[in-house]
């Protein structure tokens, strides 16, 4: 249920408006001039076709002037724009600047949401005007949540914060609307680690002495703490540290082999002497006793190549790198896994959740199960990165409702785009080898807002 909100932090960009059609602003010549204004919204944390902003984001407006000969153009940085009651929003003109810049202002007719309160902006070109009401709404810092307050890396490896906000009933990835950084860096700091100031990812090195413990810090520069002193901020520690020992699991059930052109995706956990655990799927190193038969690949994932059977795996951090590296952390192994790879051939698949409803600006992860004969045997195995998933509208046409992965790493992982109510066709096709022929399987997607009754689903409308 999240949805990811982009860097609200907009600089300034020098450079004419882009007239769309060979016109005279001033009516000079062949007769044709600027007849109206219009604001657009560009930027929302929800909905731009509400009028709501929120403290703690801004968001950008946008100035279209049409001509008298239906002729359209972009004169936001041309326009002057103004507030009703900027104690509620501001606006900029290029004259405001992004708070910890000494050079860098919001681009004019960004908006900064200031405090709760209702207020007009307006903006005038050429003896012209339009105007978009704005409500400001507050969030509590209580509604935004930082994914963690402690987390754990070994050395040379990666691991994100994040920031949800809760707001009117949706669940929003805020993570690029704050700046990231540690407390009190100095010299030596980036010798530890390095925190990028927009996603919040933290990039372990490999200091001398371990375990070294850092405090990571998001900050919201447009908005106050309860005290009205500072901005509002999130913490957590970040703590720089050898594991203890690794843990390789199956996505599959135990025993179960894997059929001969299909993969399996492994999970791989760093476990150190506090209890606490790591991620390392797609960082640690899986290996293989018969590469040839069942060979790593990327992401954690192994492949099946031909038949075999007893193939051993297991995941690795650490130890000598290939390039002779001087220094390098201790080396861990996990648990070994036997696994078989057996011929199969594909009987048909099935996709699930059927007819789920979710909630909009959400997410679905869709799954296939494809069902295998193997010599006498019929085998059940998850399909999922071997269909291609796509999403049409109900009557088929193209919708930018949802999107679908086909990334290696997320395929079928569904998101809602749209703060709308609305329901989506899910298509997951298989090309049968040596054929023209494709397995096909559809179900369908509903999206509901926070505050509507959900639904059937499918619509009883449906076509």
């Amino acid at each position: 249920m999240f949805r990811l909100i982009p860097s609200l932090r907009i600089a300034v960009l020098f450079a004419t408006a882009a007239v769309l059609s060979a016109c005279d602003i001033g009516g000079i010549g062949d007769g044709n001039r600027l007849e109206s204004l219009q604001i657009a919204r560009l930027t929302a944390l929800i909905d731009r076709d509400r009028n709501d902003s929120y403290v703690c984001f801004t968001d950008k407006l946008q100035l279209i002037g049409t001509f008298t000969n239906g002729g359209r153009g972009d004169y936001s940085s041309r326009a002057r724009w103004a507030s009703s009651d900027p104690s509620i929003v501001a606006v900029s003109n290029g004259d405001i600047l992004i708070p910890g810049s000494q050079t860098l202002a919001y681009a004019p007719g960004t908006i900064i949401p200031k405090a709760q309160g209702t207020a007009t902006i307006t903006a005038e070109f050429v003896g012209l005007s339009a105007s978009y009401e704005v409500t400001v709404k507050t969030i509590e810092p209580s509604a935004i949540e930082i994914s963690a307050e402690r987390i754990v890396l070994a050395p040379e490896t990666v691991r994100g914060l994040s920031l949800t906000a809760h707001v009117d009933g949706y669940e929003l990835d805020v993570t690029q609307a704050a700046t990231w950084s540690f407390v009190d860096a100095n010299d030596q700091t980036d010798d530890i680690a390095t925190i990028n100031a927009t996603t919040g990812t933290v990039v372990a090195r490999l200091p001398p002495t371990l375990p070294v413990t850092l405090r990571a810090r998001a900050e919201f520069p447009e908005c106050q703490d309860e005290t009205h002193t500072a901005p509002r901020r999130y913490e957590a520690d970040v703590v720089i540290d050898n594991p203890e020992s690794l843990t390789l699991e199956r996505e599959f059930a135990d025993g179960a082999p894997l059929i001969v052109n299909t993969s399996e995706a492994y999970k791989v956990t760093a476990n150190f002497s506090g209890g606490e655990t790591q991620d390392l799927t797609g960082q640690a190193k899986l290996e293989s006793s018969d590469s040839a038969t069942i060979a790593p690949t990327v992401f954690s994932i192994v492949s099946a190549l031909k038949a075999g059977s007893s193939v051993m795996l297991k995941a690795v951090y650490g130890g000598p790198s290939a390039e002779g590296d001087e220094a390098f952390p201790p080396r861990v192994e996990s648990n070994v896994i036997s696994l078989d790879a057996v011929e199969g051939v594909l009987q048909g698949f099935t996709i699930a959740p059927l007819n789920e409803t979710i909630t909009a600006l959400g997410r679905q992860q869709f799954t296939a199960l494809g069902r295998f004969m193997s010599g006498d045997a019929l085998i059940e195995q998850p399909i999922t990165r071997h269909v291609i998933w796509a999403v049409r509208a109900l009557d088929d046409a193209a919708t930018s409702a949802v999107s679908i992965s086909n990334l290696l790493a997320s395929k079928g992982l569904a998101v809602s785009l749209q703060p709308r109510t609305d329901a989506v066709k899910v298509r997951a096709t298989f090309d049968l080898p040596n054929t023209t022929e494709d397995l096909v399987e559809e179900t369908v997607l509903c999206i509901a807002k926070p505050d509507d009754a959900a639904g059937s689903c499918p619509p009883d409308d449906m076509p």
